[in-house]
């Protein structure tokens, strides 16, 4: 599991609940969270706002098994 996908669910979040504050789609968050696609510096930083971590977590994932 992603640090990104960790910190959702230690928040008790859904993908929807992080779209809806970073503003971007709910497959977005799904294929950033799985390392499918990277992200601007800008989305990044409300990825990171909204989860409590990092901005560097979310630039930087690992791709998920």
């Amino acid at each position: 599991m992603t640090k990104i996908k960790a910190a959702r669910k230690a928040k008790g979040l859904t993908v929807q609940d992080v779209a809806t504050r970073c503003g971007i789609t709910p497959g977005t968050v799904s294929r950033i969270e799985r390392g499918l696609i990277g992200t601007s510096p800008e989305t990044a930083k409300k990825l990171a706002a909204a989860l409590g971590i990092d901005p560097a977590d979310v630039i930087f994932v690992e791709r998920a098994a």
